[in-house]
């Protein structure tokens, strides 16, 4: 170990080196872009080992993406053993915060099988409080008309009203989404959200009868995740501080374990991250943050400039700066440094690099859209011919609508394009399919996994029949799946209680199969037996089936090569299906839709490009009209929007290109982007193709 490691320091540069060496106990890095903040922080993990003499299971690194940590923990495992890196914990703060909760599940008032509500579950969850909502409201509309003698002409119609009232009020459903998001991102609790759509109400055009019923929406979400001891991704971190803060003995003993915190992304943190950083040290804790107040384009998510510009002052930290690039030409470094140079609110460090100077930026206004994105394409297919390969070229734009245009153009020449952040495999329907059932068998409490099940088999189980298990349960203290049975079994025999049955009695064969058999052999059971293929095959067609029976035989390989380390309070090992569960529930990288090899075009947004580079970047949309982002207007906005900028320039290693247009959108634009124009024309080539000869 100690020989790989020495050879790891050594390739370092001096900046670097000094960063590893480092012995305050609050260390900041200051990472420009591509500047090898990685390959830093692998060797930092390593003195942690060897000079600190910390154990593997004293370092745990954070970061906000899966990739990121599975990346670093790779590189790590590369320089001191597969067998001291499995001992170490490098993943997402959410994946962090499951880990504690599920291991200290009574301190925070939680069963050990809490369930985690994705993005989809928690729009399934409003959309039934929803339906609820408005089934209530026409039972009191019938028990009033029984009072009150109406006809049932007058009845009907007032449960029309109802049922139309409802219809307009569906968008409290994603403002609801939205506003809690909000909410907790900036450590709100739901008395705040009731006040802010007040506010919103009277600043905005959305009705206060939208907002209103927006903030009891809200409410009766959190009061139902509560009872079914459910929490979204939100909620983990939120929960994970509110045990950390009550429980004093519990904070001190994994302050006393983590003797090194490393965070990556730091400038990116928001105020429920930050707060769980602070709960997880002491004094005597070497904390490290990476980060770059450059590439901070995320304000409008929650995350707070000031962390990392005050983190010295605040902690009582040193700072330490990378600014040599190994990624691009002098001439893109260059021209990123004079952009990112108007902003007021930075450290400020200048990048350089050892590589050639490069060709310079080039930068074309034309006519319309639709034009510069034929010229682009052009320009693709004689990069082509020259030898590049598709995948090492990016197009990037402000705003997903913008790639319409140049999305035609590449299927027009008949260009392989890919666009980046598509569905991921763990957002798939056939794969949550699968994912219900096992939740099911999991947790028997679990409405949401069976509702969806029902739902996919189309066995007439509506909201109706839904409200009334709901009740059995609640009246005879039963499980969901319990009041089912108990529904299935009474009364007249039915089509739908018949299929109930067939169903109720699969599952219990899965539960009994895995007690035997375990993950895997559960897995494959429910893909194999559940007749879900049978169900896409009713109304899709064969491609599409095969295609998704494909994905499925994905999540049973998936489950053949399962292994975890983690342990609950007592070290006994974790529930196989639990730990299973909950990794693909913080599966939430994207995924493109063809493999990671494959010779594509890249689409993405700017703040998609985050984290990646290529050896050729388009930069379309350029013109002021639409970037900075007409909807972004003060100082602080146009900062995070020129953030933006830099981060899209410097993703590019050999050629920038950059393009606006005059008409976009019907929108016009007299020039291009103000942040094109802050690049001198000693980095650039501009050409304005925006008017039309006629001679």
């Amino acid at each position: 170990m100690t020989t790989n490691v020495k050879a790891s320091f050594e390739r370092l540069n001096a900046q670097q080196k000094v960063s590893v060496r480092e012995d305050n106990k609050r260390l900041l890095v200051l990472a420009g872009a591509g500047t090898g903040k990685t390959s830093m922080l692998v060797v930092r993990v390593a003195r942690h080992l060897i000079k600190d003499k910390f154990n593997k299971n004293e370092i745990v690194g954070l970061t906000f993406t899966n990739k990121a940590g599975n990346e670093l923990k790779a590189k790590v495992e590369d320089i001191v053993g597969r067998d001291v890196a499995n001992g170490m914990f490098f993943g997402t703060f959410h994946s962090f915060c499951v880990r504690l909760l599920r291991k200290n599940h009574e301190s925070a008032n939680l069963p050990a099988n809490f369930q985690i509500l994705d993005e989809t579950d928690k729009k399934r969850l409003l959309k039934s409080i929803h339906s609820r909502d408005k089934d209530s409201d026409i039972a009191l509309a019938k028990l009033h008309a029984k009072e009150a003698g109406w006809t049932s002409t007058q009845l009907k119609r007032r449960v029309d009203e109802i049922k139309f009232e409802y219809t307009n009020l569906k968008d409290a459903i994603k403002l609801a989404i939205e506003v809690l998001g909000y909410a907790k991102n900036r450590g709100h609790g739901v008395e705040w959200i009731e006040s802010h759509l007040s506010e919103l109400a009277f600043k905005s055009s959305l009705s206060q009868e939208l907002c209103e019923y927006t903030s009891k929406l809200a409410k009766s979400y959190e009061s139902e995740k509560e009872r079914l001891f459910m929490l979204d991704f939100d909620d983990l971190i939120i929960r994970t501080n509110s045990m950390l803060s009550e429980n004093k003995i519990l904070r001190q003993g994994i302050q006393n374990q983590i003797k090194a915190l490393l965070i990556d992304e730091f400038q990116d943190t928001n105020v429920i991250q930050y707060d769980l950083m602070k709960l997880l040290i002491n004094r005597q804790t070497m904390l490290t943050v990476v980060g770059d107040e450059d590439q901070l384009i995320y304000e409008w998510r929650g995350a707070i400039l000031e962390h990392i510009l005050d983190f010295c002052t605040k902690e009582n930290g040193v700072c330490i700066k990378l600014e040599q690039n190994y990624r691009s030409t002098k001439s893109i470094l260059c021209a990123a440094n004079e952009v990112i140079g108007n902003n007021k609110n930075r450290h400020g460090k200048t990048l350089f690099t050892a590589n050639d100077i490069g060709m310079p930026i080039y930068q074309t206004f034309y006519s319309n859209a639709y034009d510069e994105a034929d010229a682009v394409v052009r320009e693709i297919v004689n990069l082509h011919r020259d030898g590049v390969k598709f995948k090492d070229i990016a197009v990037l734009y402000r705003n997903k609508s913008m790639s319409g245009a140049i999305g035609n153009s590449l299927h027009k020449h008949s260009i392989p394009s890919v666009v980046y952040g598509g569905m991921a495999f763990w957002e798939r329907l056939e794969i949550k399919d699968v994912m219900a059932f096992l939740k099911w068998v999991n947790n028997d409490s679990n409405a949401l996994a069976i509702q969806r099940i029902l739902e996919r088999f189309k066995v007439g189980y509506g909201e109706k029949k839904h409200i009334e298990v709901t009740q059995i349960a609640e009246k005879d203290g039963f499980t969901y799946g319990q009041a089912l049975l108990k529904f299935a079994e009474s009364g007249k025999e039915t089509a739908l209680k018949a299929a109930l049955k067939t169903i109720l009695a699969f599952k219990e064969s899965a539960t009994k199969l895995y007690e035997t058999k375990g993950i895997h052999g559960l897995v494959s059971h429910v893909v194999s037996r559940s007749g879900l293929l049978d169900v896409y095959k009713k109304s899709e067609d064969q491609e599409v089936v095969a295609e998704r029976h494909e994905h499925m035989l994905q999540i049973v390989e998936n489950a053949a090569m399962f292994t975890h380390e983690e342990v609950d309070a007592d070290d006994k090992p974790l529930d196989d299906l639990m730990v299973f569960l909950a990794n693909a529930d913080l599966q939430v990288e994207a995924q493109a839709k063809k493999g990671k090899d494959s010779d594509c075009v890249s689409l993405m947004t700017m703040h998609s490009s985050k984290g990646l580079e290529y050896e050729y970047v388009f930069i379309i949309g350029a013109e002021n009209a639409n970037f900075p982002s007409p909807m972004r207007v003060s100082q602080r906005e146009i900062e995070e929007e020129r953030r933006l900028a830099y981060v899209a320039i410097t993703r590019g290693k050999k050629k920038v290109m950059m393009s606006g247009a005059r008409q976009r959108l019907n929108k016009t634009s007299t020039e291009m982007s103000l942040f094109a124009k802050e690049i001198s024309t000693k980095y650039k080539i501009f050409s304005d193709k925006s008017f039309n000869s006629f001679f």
